[in-house]
């Protein structure tokens, strides 16, 4: 006669910000804070750019780097935590896109080619 094995439950440490067999981690709570302060924050940069038409002092090239390091977010949380969270990095992807899109609409034009007489 064959003798079954018990099978073990295998009980994995919490990650940070997500859930494994019921486990919860407070790192969340700190996510989320920061994910709202941000979310704060752009809609102030985009209405000073809509009422000023004035974008100095931005840089495209960081913008953009934030938008990467939010598509990166979005992606771990879907892939590997997903939760409520999800939507603030997308709310603040968007916002950070609006603000880019700003920058391109009413940035002076870069230097002109100098006409030859």
């Amino acid at each position: 006669m064959v003798q079954q094995r018990k099978k073990r439950q295998v009980t994995l440490p919490c990650d940070a910000g997500t859930q494994v067999l019921g486990c919860v981690s407070h790192m969340s709570v700190f996510e989320a804070t920061m994910l709202i302060c941000f979310a704060a924050s752009w809609p102030i940069s985009i209405a000073k750019a809509l009422k000023t038409k004035n974008v100095t002092g931005k840089s495209p090239l960081f913008l953009e780097i934030l938008c990467l390091g939010y598509v990166c977010g979005i992606i771990h949380k879907v892939l590997y935590a997903p939760d409520w969270l999800t939507a603030l990095y997308v709310l603040n992807l968007v916002m950070v896109c609006i603000d880019l899109g700003l920058y391109f609409k009413y940035a002076p034009p870069t230097n002109a080619p100098m006409k030859e007489e």
